[in-house]
């Protein structure tokens, strides 16, 4: 896992050291964004933004927001974050691994997931690439906990809630809540019990998803 986080510290400080995020215009885009909200708050002017599509997912902005707030006007800041949550995307793919199968098959998956290309080359860019991985697992976690839970209803909230804030990273997501409720039909709670889950978490998701 500490190779994991030097190998994306790495690419972390290369890609701030030659400024790579300038050949992104997503990127400068979603900085624009974050400044915004920075300057204006979260209601501001639709002309001030530079590509409007970028509104349609407001998940990264806001977090460049946050992160401006807290660290300042920093890239290496936003990468460090990157690198943090792309070593904590191997750690859940190892638990999740371990809990379908065994320790020495999550050991080969935190291997690989250490590795992968495309789990490490947009460590050092804005773009929502880590943090889908990254919130994608928590969901996935947090769904296999609610299927086997027995009337433990935070769970059920909880998994509601993280799944809104992954859509609103990536907007293509929202079509998994079918997917999701299906799932939820698993394991051995009474068919009731089902619904009922069913029922919360779309009504969770729907009241989660207001404020945004």
């Amino acid at each position: 896992l500490f190779v994991a986080f030097l190998l994306r510290l790495s690419v972390a400080i290369y890609s701030y050291n030659n400024e790579v995020w300038k050949n992104f215009s997503d990127d400068r885009a979603r900085e624009v964004y974050a400044s915004t909200i920075v300057k204006e708050g979260l209601v501001f002017k639709f002309e001030n933004i530079q590509r409007p599509e970028s509104l349609l997912a407001p998940g990264v902005p806001l977090m460049l927001a946050l992160e401006k707030i807290i660290f300042g006007d920093s890239w290496f800041a936003v990468f460090l974050v990157n690198a943090v949550i792309g070593t904590i995307s191997c750690l859940l793919i190892y638990n999740i691994c371990k809990h379908f199968f065994n320790k020495e098959i999550a050991f080969f998956s935190l291997l690989w997931a250490s590795f992968y290309p495309s789990y490490i080359r947009y460590i050092g860019t804005a773009g929502n690439e880590p943090w889908l991985v990254f919130l994608f697992l928590i969901v996935f976690m947090l769904l296999v906990r609610s299927v086997e839970s027995e009337k433990k209803i935070y769970r059920v909230v909880l998994f509601s809630l993280f799944f809104t804030i992954l859509f609103h990273f990536d907007e293509r997501y929202v079509s998994y809540i079918v997917l999701f409720s299906a799932f939820l039909f698993l394991g051995a709670d009474p068919i009731k019990e089902k619904i009922r889950k069913v029922i919360l978490f779309g009504a969770c998701t729907f009241l989660f998803s207001m404020p945004w």
